[in-house]
């Protein structure tokens, strides 16, 4: 019955003896705490983090100056009015056309850099759904004179 003896004898040689389990089980456990706090404290982080980002954006809405000056009747979520070329293109409408009203529309159908704008013809007004005679009128005068022609009187 040798062999048994050496196996009993090797098998206590490989299994670590009850204190060194529980020193293993404890680390473990410190280890699973640590990790704990940690996602604790990151979640933390994250909803402070979505609290402050929440705020910022109502406060964003409580008063939208400087976009107001620009375009007082969109709201500024409703359009992407953040590209200096579109803001462009809003001073435009303002100012030189007194229809800020057109800025969506003309962003959204993919009106949305000067140069296009300089481009725009009768037809395209109607194409992409202004309807408003006078309006298409005021709007090709400008873009006329953005080309240094005189508006010519049709």
């Amino acid at each position: 019955g040798m062999n048994i003896n050496a196996n009993t004898d090797e098998m206590k040689e490989y299994s670590p003896d009850n204190n060194e389990m529980e020193q293993r089980m404890d680390i473990l456990s410190k280890t699973v705490d640590e990790m704990k706090m940690t996602i604790k404290e990151l979640t933390q982080k994250l909803n402070k983090l979505e609290m402050e980002k929440a705020q910022e954006s109502k406060e964003e809405e409580e008063e939208p100056q400087e976009r107001a000056v620009l375009v007082p009747h969109i709201d500024s979520n409703s359009v992407n009015v953040n590209t200096d070329k579109a803001r462009k293109i809003g001073v435009w409408l303002e100012e030189e056309v007194g229809l800020s009203e057109y800025l969506e529309l003309f962003i959204d159908k993919g009106f949305d850099d000067m140069e296009c704008i300089k481009g725009i013809k009768m037809e395209d007004l109607e194409a992409i759904g202004i309807e408003k005679q006078g309006h298409k009128r005021k709007i090709i005068m400008a873009v006329d004179k953005l080309n240094g022609k005189e508006a010519e009187m049709i």
